[in-house]
Order: C-alpha cells, then sequence, then structure tokens
C-alpha cells in the first residue's frame, strides 16, 4: 500500500513538471496514474479485514503449547498470545516516530527497519524488545529486552557468513549468563531454539499466520516472536 502512494505522488510531481515547463498533460496517463490510489484503497480495506482476524483469533488446537497469530507485521495494533486455550498476553509493535512506520510500509521491509516490540502481562507487567539502531541504512541487528524499566537482555542478529553459505536464518538470544541460539532455513521452516548446542525449543508455523512454539520459558516464545518480525517467518 505505500508503496503504491508512493508510485502516485512521484508520477503526479512527474506529470505536473511535464505539463509545466512542456506544456504537455496526457489524461490516458494520469487515469492511469489514479489506478495506483485506487489499488491503496483495496489494500487498505484489505488490512482493516486482517487487522478484525487477529484481534479476534482463538487457537482451535488446545496443545499446551504457545499460539500466536500474526497476518500483519507493519501494523501497532494489539495481537494476542496463548498458552494452550490460555491467553498470557499481549503484544504489539511500536515505532518511536510516525515516519518510521511510513519508511517501514514504503521498503516492505517487515521487521528489518524500526522494530520494536512490547508485551503486556496479565497483571499489567510488560516486557519490551527495544532496537539499539535506528537507520534506515543499516537493517536492526540488536535489542535490549526490558521489564519494567530494567534491562534483563539482550538479543543479536547473526547475519555471518556460515549463515548466508547455509541459507540460514540466526539469532542470538542472551539472558543473564545463558545464551540461547535461534536458527531457522528460512520462511515455512522449523526454528530450533539452542542452549549449549542442545535444542530446547521449537517453533513452527502452522498455518499460513498461525505460530505455535514448544518451550517453557517466556521470553524464549517473545524472542521467537521477533524472530519471525526480523525474518519475515
Amino acid at each position: 500500500m505505500g508503496r503504491l502512494l508512493l508510485l502516485f505522488v512521484v508520477g503526479a510531481i512527474a506529470m505536473t513538471a511535464r505539463f509545466f515547463i512542456l506544456g504537455v498533460y496526457d489524461w490516458e496517463q494520469m487515469l492511469t496514474l489514479l489506478l495506483f490510489p485506487a489499488g491503496a484503497l483495496v489494500l487498505f480495506f484489505i488490512r482493516l479485514w486482517e487487522l478484525h482476524q487477529e484481534a479476534r483469533y482463538v487457537p482451535k488446537s488446545t496443545q499446551n503449547v504457545w499460539h500466536t497469530y500474526t497476518r500483519e507485521k507493519y501494523a501497532t495494533n494489539v495481537k494476542i498470545l496463548y498458552k494452550g486455550t490460555e491467553q498470557i498476553a499481549t503484544y504489539q509493535r511500536f515505532y518511536r516516530h510516525w515516519w518510521q512506520k511510513v519508511v517501514t510500509m514504503i521498503l516492505e521491509g517487515e521487521g528489518k527497519w524500526y522494530m520494536n516490540l512490547s508485551f503486556t502481562m496479565q497483571d499489567n507487567s510488560q516486557i519490551t524488545f527495544v532496537e539499539q539502531q535506528s537507520s534506515i541504512w543499516k537493517a536492526n541487528e540488536m535489542w535490549h529486552i526490558v521489564r519494567d524499566g530494567e534491562i534483563i537482555g539482550s538479543v543479536k542478529t547473526d547475519y555471518s557468513l556460515k549463515n548466508a553459505v547455509k541459507l540460514q536464518e540466526g539469532l542470538f538470544l542472551q539472558l543473564g549468563d545463558t545464551t540461547y541460539y535461534y536458527k531457522s532455513f528460512g520462511i515455512g521452516s522449523k526454528t530450533e531454539v539452542l542452549r549449549e548446542g542442545t535444542v530446547i525449543a521449537t517453533g513452527k508455523r502452522i498455518t499460513r499466520w498461525e505460530y505455535s512454539f514448544d518451550g517453557e520459558d517466556l521470553p524464549l516464545v517473545m524472542t521467537y516472536i521477533l524472530f519471525n518480525y526480523v525474518f519475515s517467518q
């Protein structure tokens, strides 16, 4: 949607400049240009429907694992995190400045730029993943995990040559003295969480937008959700 509006603005500026400089105005081109905002409007209503689907999400499975539904990765709407059939928390993406959301939508980077997540528990306590780099020129690489104002851990992406050769996506989670490693081989692949080389938790996509995570610790599933945003899982 963002790109369609950007193309419309650029095209409108170009046609206006052409008219004032050359005195030429092409109505057929103008009608073609209007298809861009029309397409953006259609995508807008589709997006509203997607947000409605997220707000109404209840997992069908009764397995005692984590479940969530993430359809719209640009939006700041509230999403729900379940353990089995019990709602444990809500979460939402947030931006520090309004223009960051516009840039993200235009670049279609999903979680690669200006990626912050806030989780709210049932007792209203909060855990947030706060990016440590706000730059359009470089993708997010590190986040601080903050609980009620105190830093309790960090997350760092692994864009190593080794991963690039293997077509593997990875990131490190540091909680106290313990390091966890998340790895996956791309969209639709299972995500494994390792501690000291041993797989202790796994996450997977159940349907196109529904995810499950089999692991006990809450910070692990939160990092899994961040992983899905960052690597467009």
